[in-house]
């Protein structure tokens, strides 16, 4: 009761603080975002001696960071942004500098070798051949820490046309209000529509190519980004809730969730979660040249798919990208993919000790990513819909990325509400024609799964609940001035933000415990 009373107080108090927000029909161009007019982004070289390039490689790295950290060095700062689930505290710098030689509290700092903590203050010092000195104070910025604001998206096509296709992309502008908490933007694009069924209801999710790439909002740079809508989950939590869980597990390739109000050709359309777009890529999806990955959806609409043996699974091929091979070399390709998952399959079906699937399939990754759906409640796996399934170079099999949290947390569609029934279980055991749930019944045959989810349970309630629960707050009470005018825009959900926060921490209480009951109960 004590921590269910501290977290309302502080969401009471969070959102008093952050509460003066601007009106989200203001399209008069904002603030700049810069605080520090003295910061370097001119052509000029600076000074002797100075700090030339600072970058954190991921090849250095590897058990830290899931992807390279370019440093934006200014006259006094380095500035860094680094992703959730990163370990910052022992990370190798390369860096390029004029002068005789950088330390870091007095100690001389080889690059490429030197390890720091980067979670403690950190200046980097450039000493001169002349006995001068130039300081560097490392501002990192930590993605899992919410902002102040909701930055604002204002989206203008070409003539004012509407995007009204999931194949055409419209022409136009986007500009990107940071509300001086976020890099503001602008620059020209293509959008269009996305998704299955959420393509259909009122409120639409969109697609976007940027013209030029670029780092939004500190993200790894790219051109392909996603608006979801959360049409149906009125709270708009449930996909940040899920993908935070994701990021603490430690499971690659997970998506951040950054909540954005969105104008369209001067109509104001409503909070949108802001991400990236799934795509295989360093940065992204980084499997690797060698690398395949697999989607498991019923909706079976790609054109290279096939229905495995056994399981009968609906499976397409993501990438490798065949459509650029010649159809020789594409066919070739589509049979080695689909027979070696196959074989894996039929080696998770046998019950010959001499075959065993491990050698070739991560567990440990697998419980992560089941513990992601026990928290979340999330029924897509059963069918299965947006399943992910990758192998790397080293052909091992791993389960990821994590996806599409809308009919989960207990989702009941004949009330249009999220966070009812903590207690439903994730499978079904009963609906033979689903194809997902006897696989990963399958797999939890398996002892040593088993005991896997009971161990990253364990740790992850010592570890993260907590602070899972502290994001949930945080963000609720972040978004709660953007959730109300969407609420308006759209005539759904609540307003009664206190009550709703009490009944999400209450089902996200009973769920923990459910969790706990349901591990303890596997044979």
């Amino acid at each position: 009761m004590l921590k269910r009373f501290q977290l309302l107080v502080f969401a009471t108090a969070f959102f008093f603080a952050c509460s003066d927000h601007s009106a989200p029909y203001d399209d008069s161009g904002g603030i700049d975002g810069v605080a520090d007019q003295s910061e370097y982004n001119g052509p000029y070289l600076p000074k002797k001696p100075y700090l030339a390039s600072f970058v954190i490689n991921k090849s250095l790295n590897e058990d830290a960071i899931f992807q390279t950290i370019t440093g934006t060095i200014t006259p006094a700062k380095i500035k860094l942004i680094i992703s959730d689930g990163v370990d910052a505290t022992n990370l190798i710098a390369d860096f390029e500098f004029d002068g005789a030689k950088v330390t870091v509290d007095g100690t001389t700092q080889q690059s490429g070798t030197t390890a720091n903590d980067f979670t403690k203050p950190l200046e980097y010092v450039v000493h001169g051949d002349d006995g001068t000195t130039k300081s560097y104070k490392v501002e990192p910025l930590f993605l899992d820490e919410l902002r102040n604001a909701v930055p604002h998206f204002y989206i203008t096509t070409d003539k004012g046309l509407p995007i009204d296709s999931k194949e055409v992309y419209r022409s136009g502008q986007l500009r990107i209000d940071g509300k001086g908490e976020w890099e503001d933007f602008e620059g020209d694009m293509e959008i269009r529509g996305r998704g299955n069924s959420t393509w259909t209801m009122p409120k639409k999710p969109y697609r976007i190519k940027l013209d030029k790439a670029a780092p939004l909002f500190g993200l790894a740079s790219a051109k392909n980004w996603v608006l979801l809508a959360n049409y149906i989950d009125t709270t708009h939590l449930g996909n940040a809730i899920a993908l935070k869980a994701g990021r603490l597990l430690d499971l690659p390739f997970t998506h951040h969730a950054i909540p954005v109000e969105v104008t369209v050709n001067k109509e104001y359309m409503g909070l949108y979660l802001f991400t990236e777009h799934k795509e295989v890529k360093e940065g992204r999806i980084d499997v690797g040249k060698d690398g395949v990955l697999l989607e498991m959806d019923l909706l079976f609409d790609e054109p290279y798919k096939f229905k495995s043996e056994p399981y009968d699974l609906p499976v397409m091929i993501q990438y490798p990208e065949l459509d650029d091979m010649d159809e020789d070399e594409a066919e070739a390709k589509f049979n080695e993919i689909r027979d070696d998952f196959e074989e894996l399959l039929k080696l998770i079906e046998s019950d010959d000790p001499d075959e065993d699937y491990r050698d070739r399939f991560d567990e440990r990754q697998l419980a992560k990513y089941l513990l992601v759906y026990l928290i979340s409640s999330n029924m897509e796996i059963n069918y299965p819909k947006s399943t992910y399934i990758y192998k790397l170079s080293d052909g091992i099999y791993r389960m990821g990325p994590i996806w599409d949290f809308d009919w989960a947390y207990g989702y009941r569609s004949a009330e249009g509400k999220h966070f009812v029934n903590p207690n439903q279980a994730l499978f079904w055991t009963h609906v033979r024609r689903n194809k997902g749930s006897p696989f990963f019944l399958r797999l939890l045959e398996s002892d040593s799964l088993q005991q896997l989810l009971e161990k990253e349970w364990d740790n992850f309630r010592a570890e993260h609940m907590e602070s899972l629960l502290n994001y949930l707050v945080n963000y609720e009470n972040l978004i709660r001035p953007a959730v109300v005018l969407d609420h308006k825009r759209w005539e759904q959900g609540s307003d009664d933000f206190d009550s709703e926060l009490e009944r999400i921490l209450d089902w996200m209480e009973a769920r923990e415990q459910y969790i706990t009951g349901w591990i303890e109960g596997l044979d």
